[in-house]
Order: structure tokens, then sequence, then C-alpha cells
């Protein structure tokens, strides 16, 4: 309300915009309330316009408000100005959404009309007025529910969404109050009510009845549910259903279409998203210009919302607005078609990332994939649904294996990977006889079953399927495969047989477990798959462990380590370390052991995840428990050990985890040591205070705490823990060059891209600015290309453009967003070097100047390379490009350093006495710039010096005759100077 406050006295005319109407209508009345009770305004003239319809009629409303008529040969309006006139007034239009077009009308006029008026307005979207403030409201804020959430009455309390809710419950139910019992139900409906204060208040009226938990858990039906308001109220502001009738109403054709089509998505998705499902994988260019223009639309009308998480851009629906279009959409003969598209856009989507998963870039790539957990349950469901196709299921389960294992609870992943499979064993045959393709995808769905029973100790399970598993890929070895499709075989027959070995292993089954690892790693390498090896030999490594010869396993981690170390591959890398220091501890070098799982820990800090960090914890009290004299031997690190015992339960809790089958009894053992050393009461208070730990502060005690245990030496090893791997891409060809001087072109990894799929518009004058700028804030690049636009405008054609960018530049990678800052990314190590024409220009410019300030003495040869440089940049920024004021900024300053630059270049080629080349540079500048003396003064003295004086004496005729018809005026003294020169030597 503050903001609303403050606005109020900065602009003469602030809109409030957002969903539904109730929050914005409270808003502006105690906003209005508050100005008057400052004395910053007179009066306040409060004209509500819900029930207007016709546009005429909002003047008629306002006149009313103010007790005014027409006098005669005076229009209404005018009236109206006059008796805003008297005081200083501000005039409240609340719900102008169906009006905007005469409300914005009518407001100028009156603040032409008025000068001490202001004028507050509450609507879906901007009235688009010159020093309008549109200032968007944000829902109520509501506490986080997860997994991780402490939900305690103390935590969810301060929200001032929960504080709304718990009022308007205590005005029926006047004995409620927020308990640590009830606090779970109430901070899940003010999520899943996204904080709205209308849902939150016909919410509150349910409680009597159903009680919070009750509530809670009937939402799925909010709009039938949320059926009861104030009698008193506006007749839209009664139900749910009735305000989304109202802004359904305001919608066109193209725009609801839009809406029902996107509740089909249960979360947050992207524009590529929206375009595959909403209109079609393969549809005119026309056709998703029309639905990029109707989404527009929906954020405009506050219904859709633009999200931002590491500068990408995604779209969501409110809760109860999905709701209200998935119930239109049943009723349109769309619905099976949208979901089948929604069901194989995030299957291709997962299957884009899978490779991903298998390199350095996993922990990112999980977390990116959890965002779209609830589109994957709603994918699966429709699957295997009657109308549904279980392929779809099986591919994309088995595209996510990684993920199952390290992105989701694994009682949920267990669960989803077994309905899958149960589907496809009760509708397809013999594994051998399905297609190549099901077979390859049947078999990426056996590694999550197999590596989620090894993390739940069901041995059972591990061989049934990886015996199944080996079938399937030998099956597939006298078939003629894609390059892609070895890989995968070989990949996925790699993981099921290091699977089988530590099943075997596990069953003490021996000889049988070394032989399956064996075969594992040989076909790692068959693979060529440079991070696959190493991952297995570390897997190796454990079966070694588990059968006790210490020394193979130490050797296997050893070798592994500096592979995975140059690979940069973080998760895998604190495994093998951890490994190590069970290796060691059961040698009888705990001691030796504590560095390597204190750096098993450290190497996460950019890659937090909560699993592996929960293991390092717990192996570094394995480690304390195990040592008898020294530093761990003592009290003090005992308290340690059950700090991290309980941190490492709460990490495991925040993502789903467990401890993993082999591992149980080594934790019930490191328990009751811990207790017998340090005492019943200090264990369970050191439990206690660990399980308050967060991950940042789980990876301080590591580097702290159990760092000062470490020996000097050894603490030298942690501090140099984290290695930053940079490869040299010097003389290696640009993945992408771009040109925007002069012909614009995009070639990616040595292609050319046709003239017809380049970027137009919007998104060429995007990558310009991008090219031109270190960065630039979403605001900042919104002013530069669109000046005119609204904040909402701003925020949704801005990330559709960036959309588009991305897609032409081929990959999401060049375009990256760091501290608030969107950047084009010049060279990285993984995906290779950008080139753009306009960066070399720039460098040659900064060069040839500096080569000029030391009188440098260049060699012939480079100065023909940089003369090729600057002929290949003599074209204008975005030639023929009508572009915003930016541009024109931009063209000129290249312009600046292209001229300088040759200026430069030429007077290095006369200190060279290179003539022939000075006239090349001479003819070259002159073309662009024909008024530019100095050049033409360099080529006549190049001229003479190459014995043609008469040449030059002609081509200063020619120059004096050009200045007098262009500009009416002649040669400067210095060029005279040259001439009269000239003139003595013939």
């Amino acid at each position: 309300m503050q903001a609303v406050d403050a606005l109020l006295q900065q602009s003469r005319v602030v809109t409030l915009v957002g969903p539904g109407g109730a929050g914005k209508t409270r808003l502006a009345r105690e906003a209005a309330m508050k100005t008057v009770a400052e004395s910053a305004v007179d009066a306040v003239w409060w004209v509500e316009l819900a029930p207007v319809r016709e546009p005429e009629d909002v003047v008629a409303s306002l006149a009313s408000v103010l007790g005014v008529g027409a006098a005669p040969g005076l229009p209404l309006l005018d009236a109206v100005q006059v008796a805003v006139q008297r005081q200083r007034s501000l005039v409240v239009f609340d719900n102008c959404e169906h009006l905007l077009d005469e409300v914005a009308q009518v407001v100028a006029q009156l603040l032409r009309g008025a000068p001490s008026a202001r004028v507050l307005t509450t609507s879906r979207e901007p009235l688009s007025l010159d020093g309008e403030f549109a200032w968007v409201v944000p829902a109520l804020g509501v506490p986080a529910v997860g997994a991780a959430a402490l939900l305690t009455a103390e935590t969810v309390a301060p929200y001032d969404g929960v504080q709304l809710f718990v009022e308007r419950v205590r005005a029926v139910t006047p004995r409620f109050t927020i308990s640590n019992a009830n606090a779970a139900a109430i901070a899940t409906i003010c999520q899943r009510l996204d904080g709205m204060p209308l849902a939150l208040e016909l919410a509150a009226a349910v409680v009597p009845v159903l009680g919070v938990d009750g509530l809670a858990t009937r939402l799925d039906d909010a709009l039938s549910l949320l059926s009861r308001g104030k009698r008193s109220a506006d007749p839209r502001h009664r139900t749910l259903r009735a305000v989304l009738d109202w802004s359904y109403e305001l919608l066109s054709d193209d725009e609801r279409r839009l809406l029902r089509r996107l509740s089909v998505f249960r979360g947050a998705f992207p524009l590529e998203a929206i375009e595959y499902v909403c209109v079609g994988p393969i549809v005119p260019a026309h056709d998703r210009a029309r639905a990029v223009m109707a989404l527009g639309r929906l954020v405009e009308h506050s219904l859709v919302e633009v999200r931002e998480e590491g500068g990408e851009a995604t779209y969501r629906l409110l809760e109860t607005v999905r709701q209200y279009g998935s119930a239109l959409l049943r009723d349109t003969p769309d619905e099976p078609v949208v979901r089948e598209r929604h069901a194989r856009w995030i299957t291709q989507f997962a299957a884009q990332r899978e490779g991903l998963l298998f390199t350095a870039a996993r922990g990112r790539t999980v977390t990116m994939l959890r965002r779209y957990m609830d589109e994957i349950r709603a994918a699966v469901d429709w699957s295997l649904s009657e109308h549904g196709d279980v392929s779809v299921a099986v591919h994309l389960s088995g595209v996510l294996g990684w993920y199952w294992i390290s992105g989701v609870a694994w009682s949920e992943a267990r669960a989803l990977v077994h309905r899958v499979l149960a589907a496809h064993d009760a509708r397809q045959g013999p594994d051998e006889a399905l297609p190549v393709d099901e077979r390859i995808s049947l078999g990426r769905l056996f590694y999550p079953i197999i590596g989620l029973a090894y993390f739940a100790g069901d041995t059972e399970t591990m061989l049934n399927i990886t015996a199944r598993d080996e079938a399937l890929w030998d099956s597939l070895r006298e078939i003629v495969l894609t390059p892609e499709q070895q890989l995968t075989r070989l990949r996925q027959y790699s993981l099921g047989q290091q699977l089988r070995g530590i099943g075997l292993a596990m069953r003490g089954e021996g000889q049988g477990s070394l032989l399956c690892m064996d075969r594992s790693i040989a076909l790692a390498c068959e693979s060529k798959d440079p991070w696959l090896t190493p991952v297995m030999m570390i897997r190796r490594a454990l079966v070694h462990y588990y059968l006790h010869d210490l020394e193979s396993s130490r050797r296997d981690y050893e070798q592994a380590i500096p592979a995975l170390r140059e690979l940069s591959e973080h998760w895998f890398l604190s495994l093998a370390l951890e490994g190590l220091a069970n290796v060691w501890v059961a040698l009888g070098s705990p001691e030796q052991a504590l560095p390597a799982v204190c750096e098993a820990a450290l190497v996460l800090v950019d890659e937090r995840d909560d699993w592996f960090i929960s293991r390092a914890c717990d192996t570094t009290a394995w480690v304390i428990t195990n040592a008898n004299t020294g530093p761990l031997a003592s009290l003090e690190a005992g308290a340690l050990a059950a700090q991290l015992l309980g941190a490492g339960e709460t990490l495991r809790q925040a993502c789903g985890a467990g401890i993993i089958g082999p591992d149980v009894q080594r934790d019930g053992i490191i328990r009751s040591q811990v207790q017998a050393r340090i005492g019943l009461d200090a264990y369970h208070e050191g439990i206690a205070l660990g399980m308050q730990w967060s991950v940042d502060d789980a990876l301080r005690m590591m580097r702290d705490e159990v760092g000062a245990l470490c020996t000097v030496e050894q603490q030298a090893t942690v501090v140099g823990a984290r290695v930053e791997m940079v490869e040299a891409t010097t003389g290696v060809a640009p993945a992408l060059r771009v040109a925007v001087m002069g012909r614009f072109a995009i070639q990616r990894d040595g292609i050319v891209l046709p003239e017809a799929q380049l970027p137009t518009g919007k998104v060429r004058e995007l990558l310009a600015y991008l090219l031109l700028h270190d960065g630039g804030t979403k605001e900042e690049i919104g002013l530069a290309l669109w000046p005119d636009a609204s904040t909402a405008q701003v925020r949704n054609v801005f990330h559709v453009t960036l959309h588009h960018l991305r897609r032409y530049l081929g990959d999401q990678h060049w375009i990256v967003f760091e501290r608030s800052r969107y950047q084009l990314v010049r060279e990285s190590a993984e995906h290779g070097r950008l080139e753009a024409d306009v960066d070399t220009l720039l460098l040659a410019s900064k060069e040839l100047r500096r080569l000029v300030r030391r009188q440098m003495d260049v060699p012939l040869e480079s100065l023909v390379s940089w003369q090729h440089v600057m002929e290949a940049c003599t074209g204008d920024l975005l030639a023929g490009f009508a572009g915003e004021e930016w541009l024109t900024a931009a063209q000129d300053r290249l312009r600046l350093a292209w001229a300088d630059a040759l200026d430069a270049l030429i007077q290095l080629a006369r200190t060279a006495q290179a003539h022939d080349l000075v006239l090349a540079l001479c003819e070259l500048m002159v073309r662009r710039d024909p008024f530019r003396e100095s050049a033409h003064r360099a080529y006549m003295e190049a001229m003479a010096a190459l014995g043609e004086p008469a040449r030059a004496l002609s081509h200063y005729e020619s120059l004096a005759a050009m200045l007098n018809r262009e500009l009416v005026t002649s040669p400067s003294p210095e060029t005279r100077r040259v001439v009269e020169a000239l003139r003595r030597q013939t």
C-alpha cells in the first residue's frame, strides 16, 4: 500500500494491474483513504464501472458520483471538469478492463482540464496513457510448501496471505488460531490459491464446514468449492467462477482458445511448449505469430504469469485459472489432441536433454528438469490412460533414467517406473519381438528400475531386471544401428552390467560380480564416452570394496579420480572421493580418509546436491568413529559426528532420498559408536542441532570444523579441492559466426543459414543490441527496443523475442543470464567460440590506433590482413533496418570506429611505403565517405610516390569540383599545400 501512496505522489494517473478484482479494489480503497487522511487530497470520487456496459456511460457514471448534470450548451465532460477543479480531487475508476479505450479518453481529457486532479484506476491491463504508472499488484505472500519446508505456526504466520486467510476465518470462527498442527494445511491452501485475496476470502468461508485439513485436500476442484461469498459483494466477486467468467468474456476468440489449451499444463512452461502443444508441431509461421500475440494479451490481462528463473522465461496459469480453462477444454474436441501433444512435447523436451545427463552438466540438467515434474506426471497419466499411448510413457521414463535417481523422491520414482513397466508388459509381447526403437526405449527404462532397487537393497529385483536388460541389449547385437542408437545401447548395457555386478556382490557372489564389472568397463570403453569409463571404474572399485579387496578398490578409485577432475564431473568425483575414504577407513587409516571425504563435500559447492552431500556427512561421521587416537578420537569430534548425522537426515528429507540398502547396517554402527563415545543425551542434542543445518551450513562445517581436524598438509589439499578446468580454443574455427554489418548472415557449425531462415524484426535488433553492449537488464533492453511499451508488454515481448533469437542461434547457451543481466557468450570450453564482425571491427580499431600511437613498423602481410578485415566491415549496422533510437547511435559509433581504424591503417601503410596498398585503402575510404579530405590527400601522395603526379593532380581537380558542387566550398589549405608540392614536381 505504501508503494501506491508513493506512486500517487509522483504520477497523476496510476493503474493497479492484476488478476481478479477484489484485491485491487481493496488496495485502491486503502490508498484512497490514506491520501485523504494525510490531506494529500480534499476529496475522493469513487466510480464503479463493473455494472457499466456502454462506453458512453463512463462519463455519466462519473457525473453521477459528482452530482453533476449537463448544462445547456456545455458537454457533460466539461461540467465534470469544472466540478473536479473546485478542489484537489482523487478520482478512482474501479474495474476498467472492459471499457479501456473510453476510460483512457475520459482520464486524458479530465487531467488536461483539471491540473490538480489525480486518477487511480484498477484494471487487468494499463490504460496506455502518457505519464501513466502501471503498478502490477503482487499476489499476497505465501509460504513455500515442499519436503524441505519447515511448516510451523511460527514460520507461516508472517506471510500476508496467511494473515488475510486467518483474519477471514476468524470472522466466521472467532476462536480459530494457527497451530503447528494446522500450519501445513494453511500453507497448502494459501499456495494452491496463489495468494489471491478473493480466493482466500472464499476459502475462509468454508472452513467452518470442512476444516482447514478438509479444505486443503479438496482444492483440486476449487471453482466449485469456493462458491460462497458475501451477499453485499459485487456479483462478480461472490464466486471465483463469476470472476473468471467476467475475464473470459473480455477475451478474443484466439485468446479464449489459447487459454483453454494452456490449461493442459500443470505448472510453468516455456514458449516452445506453447507453440508445440497449443498450436501444433508443424504449423505455418503466421499461426505461431497469432498464438504469440494471444499469449501477450493473456499476460496483459494477468491471466498468465511470466516467471524468470536463471534468466529463462516460463509462463504459468494461476491454479484457479488453470482449473477454469481445463473445465472449458473438456467441452471441446481439442482436448484429446492437446493432451497428446502435451505428452509428446515433454517427452521430446526430456529426450533432447538426455545426453546432458551423461556429462558434467548432469546436476544443472536435473535441477532444470525438476521444474517440469508436474508435466512429466501429466504425460505419464495420459500415456497410461485408456486412450493414451504407453510407448510414450516408456520412452519418457527411459530418457529420464538419471533423473529418477537424482531428481525426485525415490518412493515416487520407484512407484512410477514400475507402473510404466507393468502397463507396457500388459500390452506388449516379448521384449525381443519389439521394433528396434521400442526395444531401446524399454532398455532405457530398465536402468532406473534397477538403480532404485539397489538403493532399496532389493537384490532380487536388481538381478531379475538386469537379466532381462542383458537379453534385450544382446538381441540388438547383430542389428545394424545408427551411431546414436549404438551409443545408447553401449551406455545402457554398461550401466545395467555394473548394477548386476553390484547386486551379485551384495549377495557375496564375487566371481560373477567382477565379470559383470569388467564387462561394464569394456562396454564403456567401446562407446568411446569419456565420461562413462571413469564412472564405471569407480563402480568396480565399490564392488572390490564389497568383496574386501581393498587394494584393488583403492587403485580403481585413484585411477578414476584424475579423469573425473579433468571432465569437471563433480557428482561422481564426490562419490569417488567418498568411496576412497571408506577404503582408507577399512585399511585402518581414518586420518588419511579425512581429506578425501572433506573434499567429497567441497567439490559440490557449485552443484549442491543434497543426497551426495548427505553421503559425505555420514561418511565423515564414519571416519571419526573409527579413529582411536588424536583429534578425531576426541569428545568434540564425537559431538561433530552426531551433528553430521543429523545434517545428513535433513538433507535426505529435503530431496526425498534415503540411506541406500548396503549402508543401512553401517548407519546403525555409526550411531551406536557415537552414543558410546559422547553419551545418549549429547548424541540426541547433536542430532537435533545438525538437523537444523542448511546445505550451506553443512558445507561450511565440512570446510571449517572438519577441515580443522586435518593435518596442515591435508588442509592444503582441502583448500585446493576445487580446480577450475579451462580448455584453450585458440586456432579452432568458431562454432557460430554472426555478421550484422552490411549483409546480415549467421553461420552455425560451418553451415550458412539460408535467407529465409534468418531472424527478422526485433529478433534481429535484439541480437545487434547484445553484440554491442556488455549485457543488459531486461528493463534496459526493453527501454531501448520497445520504448513505448508498458511494463507488462515488455515482460512478455522481451522473453518471446529472446526465445526466438536463441532458436536462430541454435542453442540456449549463447545467451546467458548472470547478475540480472543478459549477455552473449563469446567463448566457452564446452561449446566453442562465437565470432561477430562488430567485435572484429572494434578490436581492429583499438589495435590499429595503438600501433599508430607507438609508431610501430608493421609487416606488409599483416597490413594486408587488416585490409581484408576492413573490407569485410564496410556495411552499416543492420543496414536498411528501421530500428529504435539506440540503433542510430550505434550505427554512428561503428561508422566512426571504422573510419578511425582505416585512417590508422592508411598511416601504417604510408610508414611502410606500401603505396599500392595506400591507394586501395584510400579508395575504400572515399567510397564510403567521399568528403574525407585526409583520404584524398593520402591518395594523391601515394599516386605521386608511384611516379604519377599528373594523375594525382587530376584527382585533385575532381575533388575540388565535387566539394564546390555538393558543399559549395573548396579544398582545405592543407590539401592545397599538397597540390602545390605536386605541381612543383611536374
